[in-house]
Formats: C-alpha cells, structure tokens, sequence
C-alpha cells in the first residue's frame, strides 16, 4: 500500500499541479503540503477533507488512510479549535449547507446557558 504522502504526489503529478498551487487551492501553506508529500506529517481531518474535495476522491479513498470522512449523513467535517487555516465563518461561506445546523447548535447552546 502507497503511503498518503506519495499518493499526494501521484495525484498532484496527474493534475499537474504543482505543491504551491495545490496548498494555495485548499488554504494551506506550501510548507504544509511538503510536509505531507515528504511523510513527516499527515494532514488533519479537516485538510484530509479539503484534498478530497479538491481531488475530486470519495471519501472512501481516504478510509484507505486512515481518514473516516463520512457518516450516516453524508459528508461532515468537523472544525478543531486552534486550526488557524480554516476559521468558522469560512467554513459557512464555503458550505452554506450546514449554516441552518450550525444555527441549531447556537440555539441549543444559548438555552442551556441562559437557564
């Protein structure tokens, strides 16, 4: 089996992108992206989810590396604190779909916190 790093490669030399392209596309930097090419480090869930989604792979072609990016739902990504390269309101600028549940979640929140 293919390490993530050198399928990265592979799919990037496919695309003819190069890494600087391909880390301004998805919004990280260049260093990033060498790092995961390299092997020295794997991207995080929500960067695993931003590749797939830039390489056009499914999901399930992330299973293959350990990256579980579906549920009973359909396509999620969950938001880390302290991951700098992806605010909140980016993430419901670029998936309007989830602003309803986000939306939800503020209510819920503020119910139990106004008690």
């Amino acid at each position: 089996m293919k390490e993530f790093g050198e399928w990265l490669q592979g799919e990037l030399n496919s695309r003819g992108l190069t890494p600087t392209k391909f880390a301004q596309s998805i919004g990280v930097s260049h260093a990033s992206v060498s790092r995961w090419l390299s092997g020295e480090r794997r991207p995080k869930r929500v960067h695993a989810y931003k590749i797939s989604q830039a390489l056009g792979v499914s999901p399930d072609t992330m299973k293959i590396f350990g990256y579980d990016l579906s549920d009973n739902s359909g396509e999620r990504i969950i938001i880390s604190p302290g991951n700098d390269s992806y605010s909140l309101c980016e993430f419901l600028i670029n998936h309007p779909e989830y602003i309803q549940a986000f939306e939800g979640l503020v209510d819920a929140l503020e119910s139990k916190l106004l008690k």
